[in-house]
């Protein structure tokens, strides 16, 4: 019986016919039975005789042996610095923005609100144009350069007309700071601030361009934020990858530099958040200097404790405006209006003042409401290009 059955079960075929042969009652359960255990059997073999093929770690998420991830950055981003601290922006796309986190929201600006609670038409859009012969072409992208027939600079080109008020005793000019990054603040401040204060657009803002577009159909003066090593960077101050830093040549300073100063059009000049600490390289510092100076921008500088480059400017002759003080709504509208009464007072003294904010929507009210009160004090709210401008004379 036993080579019988062996002979019948040889194969899979086999034992399909000896089960089908054998339909006795007697023998009908055990035939089934080792029918499907002869079944299983050869789909065991078929599985294990397969080529095992293991799964690559995705590469984005670091997971490989850190081969292909080094590859990228040093095709991309050959000079990026290791970062410290909790960074404050998102990573840059390819092209250096940061992915917006409401990506494909309509960015249309909200309504302007009257006293009366009606709304004002939106103003309509207009794209800023890109001047013939203001730009350079570069790997990156546009970026600008004083033209050659008549000198003219983007300075000149996209700073916002100002009337001066007849007797004003002061002028005084706000500039708000990292502009584009929040999608609420950015329309909020749209819809609340005064014209009058000026923007400082981050370069890892999404959308830049039209964001840029925006604010300058409302009346606001753009300038571009571009990010430099300051005393706290690498512990509370982490810039993000386009920083520039006292460790790197100038070369690769100026691919940075040049990095941002294409991510759009628009601005009249570059703000600095903090003052620049490059005591172990001056000459770096003197070289980006001359680079913005070269290429006709203005230069800010947003923190008002250390204006140590003030004698650098003036040697390569660059438009620059130092700030006066930085308003803080988080202190309380209390310290705010106390610290509006002291930037006043700076302005009735110097004639010119310069103060920076942050985008806190919630002094933005008491902003508007506050310049609406100037004339009556001698006083103007004017975009930032005012200030240089007078401080040359």
């Amino acid at each position: 019986m036993g080579g019988k059955l062996a002979e019948k079960f040889s194969g899979l075929g086999g034992a399909v016919k000896f089960a089908v042969s054998s339909l006795d009652p007697k023998s009908f359960t055990a035939s089934f039975a080792l029918l499907l255990v002869l079944s299983g059997f050869g789909s065991y073999q078929i599985i294990s005789a397969a080529p095992v093929i293991e799964a690559e770690p995705y590469p984005a998420l670091g997971l490989n042996t850190g081969k292909v991830l080094a590859q990228l950055d040093l095709a991309q981003h050959q000079d990026e610095p290791i970062h410290y601290g909790d960074p404050v922006h998102e990573e840059p796309s390819p092209h250096g923005q940061a992915q917006a986190e409401n990506h494909g929201e309509d960015m249309t600006p909200m309504p302007l609100h009257t006293e009366e609670g009606g709304k004002l038409p939106v103003p309509a859009l207009k794209e800023t144009e890109a001047i013939e012969g203001l730009f350079e072409d570069t790997p990156f992208g546009p970026v600008p350069i004083k033209r050659v027939s008549d000198g003219m600079t983007v300075f000149d080109a996209y700073k916002m007309p100002f009337i001066p008020d007849v007797g004003a005793k002061g002028v005084i000019a706000i500039v708000m700071t990292d502009y584009g990054l929040s999608e609420g603040a950015t329309a909020q401040s749209l819809e609340n601030l005064p014209k009058g204060v000026s923007f400082a657009a981050s370069p890892y803002s999404s959308d830049i361009q039209k964001k840029i577009d925006q604010a300058r159909s409302y009346g606001h003066e753009i300038w571009m934020q571009t990010p430099i090593q300051s005393t706290a960077f690498g512990s509370e101050d982490d810039t993000g990858p386009l920083t520039m830093l006292s460790g790197l040549n100038s070369e690769q300073n100026n691919i940075r530099l040049l990095r941002t100063l294409s991510m759009a059009r628009g601005y009249v000049g570059v703000v600095f958040n903090n003052a620049p600490n490059f005591k172990e390289s001056p000459d770096e510092l003197k070289d980006i200097i001359s680079v913005l100076s070269a290429r006709g921008l203005a230069l800010t500088e947003a923190g008002p404790e250390d204006h140590s480059i003030v004698t650098l400017v003036d040697e390569k002759k660059l438009p620059f405006a130092a700030s006066s003080m930085e308003l803080d709504g988080s202190e309380g509208e209390k310290e705010l209006r106390r610290s509006l009464e002291q930037l006043e007072g700076i302005a009735g003294k110097n004639f010119l003042a310069v103060a920076y904010i942050r985008p806190q929507p919630k002094i933005f009210s008491i902003l508007k409401e506050w310049e609406s009160s100037l004339s009556g004090k001698g006083l103007q709210l004017a975009p930032l290009s005012v200030i240089i401008e007078k401080s040359k004379m």
